[in-house]
């Protein structure tokens, strides 16, 4: 995988995605692009393969992902070797079967994140490394309309949207960057990197253009998949209206969290 900038992934994500969702994973796949991911490679919540299409150049060795609509649209994008339909709690792989493993914003959508993370322990050879992204209980916090109904005195509504927007989008489990080190310690992971990124104006603009992304939401509802098209002169004008808030050259106070973890050989 050769690394390429965050303005290069915004114009892929772009062409597949809406734009709140594109600004997130463009910083995303730019960290991840730091990292040299020995083959095989499990990416584990692959979800649509969305993230596959834009970040790897050669297919995955393994996607697996609970929900079958997201299996059947992954297949189509070509990206990976073989694709299964499974509970992240219990992987139905041999054991020391990666030496990679891979996760995208997939770990706080999971009830039982410290179980899932064991697993992974266990399908991976030893000095085999885990990489992964994760939201935070920044991200909630630095919400564009929760904000602003604060700063008017709507508290209340302000928590509200914020239950509200949990529940669409599915987080069971928005933590510290304390607590998930101290999960992917207690699993038995030796941490080798842990680093703050998505800053807050990201995830504010997630919130603000969400609006945006209605189309590609019903699409996704009535196919089973995102349904997005733009012509190549937007996608050139989003990429240089937005490409200074995805590239993070400095460290942020972010919103989203870019671990690496190695398990041991002892």
């Amino acid at each position: 995988m050769s690394q390429v900038s965050a303005e290069i992934y915004l114009q892929r994500y772009l062409r597949l995605t809406p734009l709140s969702l594109a600004l997130q994973r463009a910083v995303e796949a730019k960290h991840l692009a730091s990292v040299v991911l020995k083959q095989p490679t499990l990416d584990l919540g692959c979800g649509f393969g969305e993230f596959a299409q834009v970040f790897f150049d050669q297919p995955v060795a393994v996607g697996v992902d609970i929900c079958p609509k997201k299996i059947n649209q992954a297949k189509k994008t070509g990206k990976y070797l073989k694709l299964v339909q499974a509970d992240a709690c219990q992987l139905p792989f041999k054991t020391e079967s990666f030496n990679s493993v891979i996760s995208v914003s997939a770990l706080e959508h999971m009830t039982n994140p410290s179980k899932v993370l064991k697993e992974v322990l266990r399908v991976l050879k030893p000095e085999g490394q885990l990489v992964l992204t994760v939201v935070t209980d920044k991200w909630e916090q630095n919400l564009f309309y929760p904000e602003l109904l604060q700063k008017v005195g709507l508290k209340k509504l302000a928590d509200k949207y914020r239950q509200l927007f949990n529940q669409v989008f599915k987080h069971q489990q928005l933590l510290s960057q304390w607590e998930w080190e101290k999960h992917v310690r207690q699993a038995g992971f030796e941490l080798k990197v842990s680093q703050a990124i998505v800053s807050p104006q990201i995830a504010r603009f997630f919130d603000l253009f969400l609006i945006t992304a209605w189309p590609a939401q019903l699409a996704k509802k009535m196919v089973g998949r995102r349904v997005v098209w733009r012509p190549l002169f937007m996608i050139s004008l989003l990429t240089k209206v937005f490409k200074k808030y995805v590239d993070e050259t400095e460290p942020v106070v972010g919103t989203n969290l870019f671990l690496v973890a190695i398990k041991s050989g002892k």
